[in-house]
């Protein structure tokens, strides 16, 4: 992604930016030179501040707290803030979670992105973009899954968290009202990533001198990419990308569990 790119001029708007991935998008955006961020986050236990304390000196960022999945407050603040793009990554992510509670996982994002969407097209913004996950394909027996996998309805869902996301997915593909895209991205890791997901969690074992868990038989296999390659997907396709598109950004080699956790725990004992 060349860094002579810049979203000078641009009003942007964040969901989920206190999160581990849009904490990054919210910095970047800064880096690129647009004229002002906004981060609209509820501050659920995922979230955290600190990662954005190279953000705060900025007097084009802004914080709001809120929650997508209230209809009322974000028509009111897409009204006052009119982003020209919305970059929608609030979420509820943790598989284990969602089986305690799939309400919450519905509400949050499905119905957090229903209401972002309509509150976008109401605001008159010109871009919505839906990070979406590759667990919208389902699983394969072997290999790596294609477009061609991917139906419409939630019969792909492996659980809860899947499904919901399965079921945003298909809201903005089939009803979005604006100029959008849709990101596919494999699992990512990197820095400030909350320690329930495989490499932190892995890392923060390994440093307590802890075994490290794997899923199951450590067989499951799955696709991962880093952080700022995440990011860097993120600004190309804002600078490069058709809209009404939908973009699927992973790695090329799909490892196993074990393949991944172990080298981690060797290198860090």
């Amino acid at each position: 992604m060349s860094p002579e790119w810049t979203l000078a001029g641009r009003r942007v708007l964040v969901t989920g930016g206190s999160g581990f991935l849009g904490s990054h998008v919210v910095i970047e955006l800064l880096k690129r030179s647009a004229e002002s961020v906004l981060n609209v986050d509820v501050l659920s236990y995922a979230a955290d501040q600190g990662r954005l304390r190279a953000a705060e000196s900025d007097s084009r960022y802004a914080f709001r707290q809120a929650d997508v999945a209230d209809h009322a407050a974000m028509r009111a603040l897409f009204a006052k803030f009119r982003p020209d793009i919305v970059l929608h990554l609030a979420a509820e992510t943790a598989v284990t979670r969602s089986e305690i509670d799939p309400n919450l996982f519905y509400r949050s994002n499905f119905e957090g992105t229903r209401s972002v969407m309509d509150a976008a097209a109401a605001a008159g913004c010109g871009r919505f973009v839906y990070v979406s996950t590759d667990k919208v394909y389902g699983s394969v027996e072997s290999g790596v899954s294609y477009e061609g996998d991917r139906r419409p309805g939630t019969s792909l869902g492996l659980n809860d968290y899947t499904e919901s996301k399965v079921a945003a997915d298909d809201l903005v593909v089939t009803e979005a009202t604006l100029p959008w895209n849709v990101l596919r991205p494999a699992n990512v890791f990197g820095p400030w990533q909350y320690p329930e997901k495989s490499f932190a969690r892995w890392t923060v074992k390994a440093l307590m001198r802890e075994p490290v868990p794997v899923w199951g038989d450590g067989g499951y296999i799955r696709q991962w990419l880093y952080r700022d390659d995440f990011t860097n997907a993120l600004m190309l396709v804002l600078a490069r990308g058709s809209l009404h598109r939908l973009q699927r950004r992973s790695s090329p080699r799909p490892r196993d569990d074990q393949r991944r956790g172990r080298p981690l725990h060797r290198s860090i004992r």
